[in-house]
């Protein structure tokens, strides 16, 4: 709302509106919600400034300036000082934009969107510390393409992106999905333990087995699932993460050593 309010202003030069005006010089109409959003319905009663926070040609937002009730009306002396708060604001906008931009990449795997082994580490931190404080299950479920005997070459990015279709379309909205390896994959299944889990593992394994073949071999899958015990404190986190981690990845393991296609709990 706020964006599209300044939309079409490039500049930074404050802006007077009155009671009875609530437009901008080469701007659309603020909404009167906006306005009130940036917390200056007094504005409707006397004269305010208002300025764009832009950068590059990137709007980011607005600043408004309100006189207080009490206060003597704004002058020349407050617009030069909106003006240099915005152009100190501006930049430092923009560069946080652009962190949490280059924050989302370095935590994504760019052949499927998932997050990617570094979000895993830091996502079953959280989730363990919310165990700790609810009390709840938590289980880790891995996956593995197999790979038949002899096969060394990584499946292709179709194929890959197949098996995460299934394995999305296997686990609950509110369980996060990572890619944690060439050809693995892990889902952390909040508010469920070993039983729960090993349900989902067999829905994973029946959709991929309904996938078609990629190449002359159908995707198979080998899978491990690993849990917390419910109502015991998990602590130091990262050790914890660390256990739990390697009982599930273990469980893969035994999974693959048996033949594959199968489903293994710690």
């Amino acid at each position: 709302l706020l964006r599209s309010a300044i939309a079409g202003n490039g500049k930074d030069t404050p802006q007077h509106i009155g009671a009875n005006s609530l437009k901008l010089e080469g701007t659309v109409s603020i909404p009167a919600a906006a306005v009130a959003l940036a917390g200056t319905e007094s504005a409707f009663g006397c004269h305010a400034l208002v300025a764009s926070i832009s950068h590059h040609e990137e709007h980011m937002g607005m600043i408004v300036l309100c006189p207080a009730a009490t206060a003597k009306p704004l002058d020349p002396s407050d617009a030069k000082f909106l003006s240099l708060a915005v152009r100190i604001v501006a930049p430092h906008l923009f560069y946080l934009d652009a962190l949490e931009v280059d924050r989302g990449s370095a935590l994504t795997d760019s052949v499927t969107g998932l997050g990617n082994r570094r979000a895993f580490e830091e996502r079953i931190g959280e989730e363990l510390a919310r165990s700790n404080r609810s009390g709840q299950q938590l289980a880790l479920l891995v996956c593995a393409i197999d790979a038949p005997r002899g096969e060394l070459q990584r499946p292709g990015d179709d194929a890959i992106r197949a098996v995460v279709d299934a394995l999305k379309q296997s686990v609950r909205l509110s369980d996060p999905a990572f890619r944690t390896g060439e050809r693995q994959f892990s889902a952390l299944l909040t508010r469920s333990g070993v039983e729960g889990a090993m349900v989902v593992a067999k829905r994973i394994m029946t959709a991929a087995e309904e996938l078609p073949a990629f190449g002359e071999i159908p995707l198979t899958l080998s899978i491990g699932v690993a849990a917390l015990k419910a109502g015991v404190k998990h602590t130091p986190l990262d050790l914890a993460a660390v256990a739990l981690t390697r009982k599930a990845e273990n469980a893969l393991r035994n999974a693959m050593e048996l033949g594959g296609k199968r489903a293994v709990s710690a």
